[in-house]
């Protein structure tokens, strides 16, 4: 046998890292949920803090007794699934080569990317509250650029951060914004930023991600974090021996849960060029 030593948290850890540098739509998710993940359709908590009172206040007045605050609570059900399985020649040795690891679970999170971006996306799309969607025709750069003021107004009335506010954008559109100097183009962004969260350009207050997973390519999704949440991991993953052959295999899954907890927090324009 050619995995005596076999670590499977080595691998999982790797295939999280490599999808972390691939996923530009986890941005729009945060990761603010309870539980375990074992298997495909179980059920994970997000806990949320209620509304906090504000009151006016003097100076030597009297504070009112402290408020109780109220947790609101949602379910999120993993409902995404994906296995990975593939042979190499021996597993112990490709645990020796850092190189070697990294490479196969690199592929595997190509691979896996592309299908969990549009998945997550479409969650985005389903769950959007209905007012928050526009569509138009777009000719331009000006086009564009109307579009994502009119979804940052759909934002700042929804009361979302600004801080952290993105629109992904198909190629289609990157090509006529980097062409227009209201968009502040990459070579003005830090540089740690761009390698980190992938955005190409900034304007009308959201960070610009050039995505070629929303599907249909006909869209801009702009939200923040704080409207979505998300839940992955690498439930299993093991080695074996292939049954016919001289070589070893390795075998893992993914699960995934994704759900919009504030509906208003995403806005979406559905365009034609």
């Amino acid at each position: 046998m050619g995995f005596n030593n076999f670590i499977p948290s080595v691998w999982s850890s790797l295939l999280l890292s490599h999808l972390d540098n691939a996923l530009v739509a986890r941005q729009f998710f945060n990761r603010e949920w309870e539980g375990d993940i074992s298997d495909h359709g179980d059920k994970v908590r997000i806990n949320q803090i209620g509304k906090i009172n504000i009151f006016p206040y003097q100076r030597g007045g009297t504070l009112p007794e402290p408020q109780e605050l109220d947790g609101i609570q949602q379910e999120l059900e993993i409902d995404f699934a994906r296995a990975f399985n593939f042979k190499i020649d021996d597993i112990d040795n490709a645990q020796s080569k850092p190189k070697l690891m990294s490479s196969a679970m690199e592929r595997s999170a190509f691979d896996l990317a592309s299908e969990i971006e549009a998945w997550l996306f479409q969650k985005l799309i389903d769950d959007v509250a209905p007012e928050n969607v526009i569509s138009t025709a777009i000719t331009d750069a000006d086009g564009v650029y109307v579009l994502l003021t009119r979804l940052r107004t759909m934002l700042a009335v929804a009361n979302i951060p600004v801080q952290g506010r993105l629109a992904a954008l198909p190629p289609s559109l990157v090509e006529l914004v980097l062409q227009d100097p209201r968009f502040v183009k990459s070579g003005g962004i830090n540089a740690e930023n761009r390698l980190e969260n992938g955005i190409i350009a900034r304007a009308a207050g959201f960070g610009i991600l050039e995505v070629n997973t929303i599907p249909g390519n006909n869209r801009i999704i702009a939200g923040h974090s704080v409207a979505a949440t998300m839940a992955e991991q690498i439930s299993k993953t093991e080695a074996y021996r292939v049954e016919k052959g001289f070589s070893d295999g390795l075998k893992g899954l993914y699960l995934a849960g994704a759900r919009v907890t504030r509906p208003k927090g995403v806005a979406i324009a559905n365009f034609t060029l």
